[in-house]
């Protein structure tokens, strides 16, 4: 009894170290990943005022999204990691490019590890944005779920 206690826990951590194994490889065969994609002193010429009210419930709900769908990747703090998952704390030039971000979570990246997140709506993307753009020492812009869906199109 105790042989196939031994046995089985044995193989649980031979089955562990090889997919830790396997992961790093994959991870470590990416290209690295050019942060410029996401910055810029310029926001989207589409962007409007939103109320300081909107903004606050974007930037809750983009929480939440974050900690459930992002968070893993890019952290909690959105540092990243180098080489593999873009920093999105401290974006260069403060202000971010709406539109490219737009599109890599509706498209995915074939530049990183990035699915695609066009299963959310339009809402839960521009929450998820403003979030990243408002917090981590970033400057950037709300984003609107009309925006968003202009993208889409």
């Amino acid at each position: 009894m105790a042989y196939n206690k031994i046995t089985s826990i044995c193989l649980s951590v031979i089955v562990i170290a090889s997919i830790s194994v396997l992961t790093a490889r994959v991870l470590l065969a990416r290209p690295a990943i050019d942060n410029t994609l996401l910055a810029t002193k310029n926001p989207s010429k589409l962007q409007k005022q939103l109320s300081k009210q909107e903004t606050l419930k974007l930037k809750k709900n983009g929480k939440d999204i974050y900690s459930s769908q992002c968070a893993s990747c890019h952290l909690p703090a959105g540092e990243g990691i180098i080489g593999t998952f873009p920093a999105l704390n401290n974006i260069r030039g403060g202000r971010t490019i709406t539109r490219k971000q737009i599109k890599v979570l509706l498209e995915g990246s074939t530049k990183n590890p990035m699915p695609a997140f066009s299963d959310l709506s339009d809402y839960d993307i521009a929450s998820v944005l403003t979030y990243i753009n408002s917090s981590w020492g970033n400057n950037g812009a709300s984003v609107s779920a009309k925006e968003v869906k202009i993208h889409r199109q």
